[in-house]
């Protein structure tokens, strides 16, 4: 490791003397920042040496000062949590040979505003999942690596859009997109209205979770698939259009939205988030879906 004042900044850089061995390779140590003797706060700028092959859980966990990151190609994983809370931090370049970002890996980065990603979205089935015979997306489904990035536009790749962290007000996807991933545009309280091209597909798990203010949505007819929560908590949400194109359903899918009326498709309630009091049930209805009337404290008769 070498340590030295470029332009009054303090640069450092990893070198193997602070990285461990574990079974996928030699990764800088969640530690090294107690081995090295300095504080967090004092580090501008890091360059990882090549031959290094991963980042280790919160390695760089909370630099509040770390404004450059160089990585070199031989990084294979970016650890849980790694740049969490980099708040000074405003771009980075992730090279092609990284196949692993984990859970939360730039949470809180809120100057981020540019990042370039690989080329190449699929990696062969790591420990994070135990479905044999198959390839998993590049990011874990439950690893929501730009949480809090709010200076962020939205991240696609092979047209799948992964996040949106900075969506507000009024939103239109893009029309190469196919796949609204999971947690995409969770959490984004400013967002009020979004259109969806008819080339998306599937509307991923808690891909709308808890944006509040959204008000109506219309899904095309390209849909088929609508993940778990994934209109979990629009609070807001008073009118959605459900295409018969649809032909699965997440559990919780509309849970909390407490402004939609009932929904039926074909001969199945889906979902009635608003019911309360006395409600009767159409007799065209012959199925009642799963969680249809989960939360609906206020129903007393049915």
């Amino acid at each position: 490791m070498t340590v030295y004042t470029a332009e009054e900044t303090l640069v450092i850089e990893i070198t193997s003397e602070y990285v461990t061995y574990n079974s996928l390779g030699y990764y800088i140590r969640s530690d090294f920042m107690n081995l090295i003797g300095l504080k967090k706060d004092v580090i501008k700028k890091v360059i990882i040496s090549e031959g290094i092959e991963g980042i280790e859980d919160k390695a760089f966990s909370h630099f509040i000062g770390l404004s450059s990151v160089i990585i070199p190609d031989s990084i294979m994983e970016i650890g849980a949590h790694a740049f969490e809370g980099c708040t000074g931090l405003t771009s980075i370049t992730i090279p092609n040979s990284v196949t692993i970002i984990g859970e939360y890996a730039f949470k809180d980065c809120s100057r981020l505003v540019n990042i370039v990603m690989p080329d190449h979205n699929y990696m062969p089935k790591t420990d994070y999942f135990t479905i044999y015979n198959q390839f998993i997306s590049f990011f874990s489904h439950f690893s929501k690596p730009f949480t809090g990035c709010i200076g962020l536009g939205p991240i696609i790749i092979d047209n799948r859009l992964i996040a949106w962290p900075n969506a507000t007000e009024d939103i239109i996807i893009p029309d190469s997109i196919t796949e609204i991933d999971d947690f995409a545009f969770e959490g984004c309280t400013g967002l009020t209205s979004i259109v969806i091209p008819d080339s998306v597909m599937t509307i991923g798990n808690s891909a709308f979770e808890g944006c509040t203010r959204l008000t109506s949505i219309v899904i095309p007819d390209s849909v088929t698939t609508i993940g778990i929560s994934a209109f979990n908590g629009c609070t807001g949400l008073t009118s959605i259009v459900l295409p018969d194109s649809v032909t699965e359903i997440g559990g919780d899918a509309f849970h909390g939205c407490i402004g939609l009326n009932q929904i039926i498709r074909a001969t199945q309630l889906i979902v009635w988030p608003n019911a309360i009091g006395d409600i009767v049930i159409p007799d065209s209805v012959t199925t009642i879906g799963y969680s249809a009337f989960k939360g609906c404290t206020g129903l007393t008769s049915i």
